[in-house]
């Protein structure tokens, strides 16, 4: 065969059946293939490569002959352990190259002449097809017709293939599919590191409306259910059967911009819910997920979609998906929390240098380089470019406002004024238990006197009865008292919680930003957007 069918034939061995090895496509691959693909005719001085370097092919044809030396499997595993070490290097191109020499004696056995593959142990030339009663049927002469057919046969068939090797031979079967089941799958492997965008055809069951267009994908419920943001900024879940807002036609997820997700768990222990937002970035994507327990009976209105981000049931709020703004809009931000966990999860995209409202971050550059940045209203800066840096050193800081400071006043008040209602509420209690526990002991001391009496003689049955109907009501009285007292003591515990929670939240709003490690400022810079302004300090690691 001529060296532009041997290239083609190569070529396409590459993009079909080495990229479902898990080879990269790329140009370097590509010409490391075409060049080992020719290489074995270097035996002939009639070849494309013998041409180049006559005196070699020359020696290499009169001392052993065309195809057979370096056409041989022998010689092909000897390569393959020479070049061994290559694989520590870069294993791609060592089997990139072991590859595209072995396709050349492959296809050589197609020609009339055949090969001589077991060479020097055999003479026999290896062939294919082989008819016995037509030696040359099916073969193609070198340099003819049916060896250029073969060529172009080649070239074209390497169109299809390199798409399936872009896009991989499972993203080829699943745009064929465009089933949801194939979707979610897409989708589980996409999401890792990017957006994921859906182009959907799909219709409701119920009222037979059809949503149609390309949406972000949220995440996926179930190996049959996506949920996505439709045009309104609604969560719709596309799915199966009646169980879903809308059941699928056709749908294809893709890749959309890359991310870096970040997970952080928040506990709730007597906490407003509200106070999730200072975990959140409002400029950037975040989900919350989590259950969580309140001694309240939270009411949250049920909305036509079959999903709803928000969910209550008494004494329990469930978050599946959900953000700041849905917690808003079910009216539940001041609700009162008194346990359980919520999970906050932040999608950056990577190409962002915002980090918005959230704690200071800290974003890799590289091994040596970090980025640091901090938004507000005020930020007071306490380092300069080109300033040396020690770790946790202070970096920036977010000036409270006077509205801040006056808050934090008034919280301390409250909490003053709710331990003295309570020191005055329960010491009143107090004095009343005392005498309700006098009065115990005294019916319990003549409850025992009549049992004695009665045991004497002295006095009838019924004397006893009444005395004990008396120590009861006593009894039963104190432990009303005793149960009604405490429950007094767990309420002023919880509100005084609550109030000392909220003066920690309104002391710690000024955020910091320290340095993370020993590093020397290389540049400052200043952003201001909507009022507020963000400060951005890039960083070298000493």
């Amino acid at each position: 065969m001529t060296a532009p069918t041997h290239i083609t034939f190569a070529q396409f061995v590459y993009l079909f059946f080495l990229t479902m090895l898990g080879v990269g496509v790329s140009g370097v691959n590509a010409l490391v293939v075409a060049g080992a693909a020719v290489m074995p005719d270097l035996d002939t001085e009639a070849s494309l490569l013998g041409k180049t370097v006559p005196p070699v092919s020359r020696w290499i044809e009169r001392r052993f002959g065309h195809r057979t030396l370096t056409h041989s499997w022998l010689f092909i595993a000897a390569l393959a352990l020479l070049l061994l070490p290559m694989v520590l290097l870069d294993g791609e191109i060592y089997f990139c190259f072991l590859v595209g020499y072995a396709s050349h004696p492959l296809l050589d056995s197609m020609t009339v002449n055949g090969v001589r593959l077991f060479y020097p142990f055999s003479s026999v030339r290896c062939v294919f097809p082989l008819d016995v009663k037509h030696p040359r049927r099916y073969r193609a002469q070198t340099g003819s017709r049916a060896d250029h057919a073969l060529g172009i046969g080649f070239l074209l068939a390497c169109i299809p293939a390199f798409f399936v090797a872009q896009h991989g031979h499972e993203r080829l079967i699943r745009s064929a599919q465009k089933n949801i089941i194939s979707a979610v799958r897409e989708y589980n492997e996409l999401s890792r590191s990017a957006n994921v965008l859906a182009d959907v055809r799909a219709h409701n069951l119920t009222s037979k409306k059809e949503l149609s267009g390309t949406f972000p994908v949220i995440g996926a419920l179930d190996d049959r259910t996506l949920l996505v943001e439709d045009s309104t900024g609604r969560l719709t879940t596309i799915g199966v059967g009646h169980k879903a807002d809308y059941v699928c036609m056709e749908i294809l997820c893709r890749k959309g911009a890359q991310v870096r997700t970040e997970v952080e768990e928040v506990h709730m222990l007597n906490r407003p819910l509200g106070a999730i937002v200072n975990h959140v970035d409002l400029e950037s994507d975040h989900r919350l997920f989590g259950e969580l327990l309140t001694d309240d009976r939270p009411v949250v209105l049920k909305s036509s979609a079959r999903f709803s981000p928000v969910t209550a049931t008494s004494g329990r709020i469930r978050l599946s998906f959900a953000t700041l703004e849905d917690i808003r809009r079910s009216g539940l931000e001041d609700l009162f929390i008194t346990g359980g966990v919520i999970t906050v999860q932040r999608t950056i995209p990577i190409d962002s240098l915002s980090i918005g409202n959230a704690a200071d971050h800290a974003v890799p550059l590289s091994r040596s380089f970090f980025r640091l940045s901090i938004r507000g209203e005020r930020i007071e800066l306490f380092c300069a470019e080109g300033d040396t840096v020690t770790a946790n050193r202070l970096l920036a800081r977010e000036r409270k406002k006077a509205s801040v400071v006056d808050e934090i006043a008034l919280v301390q008040e409250k909490i003053r004024a709710l331990e003295e209602e309570s020191m005055a509420n329960l010491s009143h209690r107090e004095a009343k238990l005392q005498s309700v526990a006098a009065n115990l002991a005294r019916d319990s001391i003549e409850a025992t006197h009549a049992r004695r009496l009665i045991g004497e003689g002295y006095l009838p049955t019924s004397a006893l009865s009444s005395a004990e109907v008396k120590c009861a009501q006593s009894r039963f009285l104190y432990q009303s008292m005793r149960a009604a007292m405490d429950a007094a003591q767990q309420r002023y515990a919880v509100r005084r919680q609550k109030l000392m929670n909220d003066l920690k939240e309104l002391r710690a709003s000024g955020r910091e930003l320290r340095s993370p490690s020993d590093a020397v400022i290389r540049k400052i810079d200043r952003l201001i957007q909507g009022g507020k302004e963000q400060i951005t300090i890039t960083l070298h690691r000493l």
